[in-house]
């Protein structure tokens, strides 16, 4: 008995040791020589909640060094980017986060519900690896920053060394591109030099001697239609009076107004030329524009550079031009049969509605029906309802269809049903029964149309 009781007392102090919170726990750590990491996960959360409360240290971790990033390098980044203080912070703890090494495990503590993981980062350490880092990052940029200079000066050979100069220009910001703002400086051919700034303007100075020609700015494009090698850009680069083709270089096609589908991104051939194209085009807006510009961050992978890089990269004075496009709807040949009360409107109501609409988008009507390219139909008709204390009621059934004359196609059907007017007389009312379809027609029938003509 006397031995049963000596081992609950030895498991009750066990228990007590156990559950007992070290102080690291209770009040957080500060060590002038360290950075401190703390973590902690619910276990009933998750079943990794060991790797979760390790996650949360090296977050906490990386938090406390990146909180030490003045803010005057910050409002740097935010203005040479356009990012924002709160993109600019997350992008500098996330790459702090992906670069932690050297930390070490100083205790774990857990009780019934919550597992506590407890890191440390010697500083001394922290500066002495990012130095190297920063060093390793510099030569790494330097050496392809050396190579861009080298094919720069090579330029006359051939239109592909330019876009080699570009592309070694672009890559030899990806290994400081986590350094932000802060000033990099080095040696270049035994001159001193900021390196990030060196890289900015030789790479802004060979895109300021490049050019894109559009031999054709102003092009007709008829609804319906692909075009097909239309979107041509000559991308010439001078070089003291004479203009060398640029091979291979990344053009990008976008709307900057109107909408469609175009093939965004187009190398330059072997004769400098981009052969851009679109493949629909939207018919809401009669007048378009499309934007042709050298895009600079295709000589990467998005996904190993920082957003930092990428919006600084966008903010760079490209060379561009543009396309004016004037959208041109296809040929229409129009029947309309309206009655009210079984005789044919002297002046009709549907008809001219539909007609002002498609003009607007840039359709165009023809009595020709041999050279129409589709063939809308109106059949309307109005009918007597009730009457009721002097009051009329008139209704008024109408289909429209469309047919594609290329085809013989029936592209679009629509009947509108029992649409009804009240007026003084069955004549009367069924005119307003027409004003009421007419309203529809605007609303509804009218983007319907649009899209079955695309």
């Amino acid at each position: 008995m006397i031995r049963m009781s000596k081992i609950l007392f030895l498991l009750v102090l066990i228990s007590t040791v156990y559950t007992k919170q070290p102080d690291w726990v209770l009040k957080r750590p500060i060590n002038n020589s360290y950075f401190i990491g703390i973590g902690i996960a619910n276990k009933s959360n998750s079943r990794e909640y060991i790797q979760s409360a390790k996650n949360s240290a090296l977050n906490d971790l990386s938090s406390e060094i990146s909180v030490r990033i003045s803010s005057e390098l910050v409002d740097i980044a935010i203005e040479k980017s356009g990012l924002s203080e709160e993109e600019v912070r997350l992008e500098i703890h996330s790459s702090t986060k992906a670069d932690l090494e050297g930390y070490v495990l100083v205790d774990t503590w857990e009780n019934k519900n919550e597992y506590w993981v407890y890191y440390r980062l010697s500083k001394e350490f922290y500066e002495e690896q990012k130095r190297l880092k920063r060093e390793n990052a510099i030569n790494l940029s330097l050496d392809l920053f050396t190579n861009a200079k080298e094919k720069e000066s090579n330029l006359e050979t051939q239109g592909e060394t330019i876009n080699s100069a570009i592309e070694y220009f672009v890559q030899s910001l990806i290994p400081i591109q986590n350094y932000y703002a802060t000033p990099l400086e080095t040696t270049y051919n035994g001159e001193r030099i900021f390196l990030q700034n060196e890289i900015y303007s030789s790479l802004q100075s060979i895109l300021s001697r490049i050019k894109l020609n559009v031999s054709n700015p102003k092009l007709n494009v008829k609804i319906g239609n692909s075009l097909n090698n239309r979107l041509d850009v000559l991308v010439t680069f001078s070089d003291n009076g004479r203009y060398v083709n640029v091979t291979n270089v990344p053009i990008n096609y976008s709307f900057i107004k109107g909408g469609g589908e175009l093939v965004n991104i187009v190398r330059t051939d072997s004769k400098g030329i981009a052969r851009g194209q679109i493949i629909n085009i939207s018919p809401l807006e009669k007048l378009q524009m499309i934007k042709c510009s050298l895009d600079l961050t295709n000589y990467f992978v998005a996904d190993s550079t920082s957003l930092y890089l990428l919006k600084t990269l966008k903010s760079i004075n490209t060379p561009s031009s543009k396309f004016i496009i004037n959208v041109i709807g296809p040929t229409v040949y129009l029947e309309a049969m309206e009655y009210n009360i079984g005789v044919p409107l002297s002046v009709k109501i549907l008809e001219p509605k539909i007609k002002k609409y498609l003009t607007e988008k840039g359709y165009s009507f023809t009595d020709d029906i041999a050279s129409a390219d589709a063939m809308i139909s109106i059949n309307a008709e109005s009918r007597q309802g009730s009457e009721m204390y002097g009051q009329y009621i008139s209704f008024v059934d109408a289909t429209i269809s469309i047919t594609d004359m290329n085809t013989g196609e029936e592209i679009y059907k629509n009947s509108l049903q029992n649409k009804k007017g009240i007026q003084l007389s069955f004549e009367k009312a069924g005119l307003k029964a027409y004003q009421n379809v007419s309203l529809e027609i605007n609303g509804n029938i009218i983007p319907e149309i649009l899209e079955a003509m695309k």
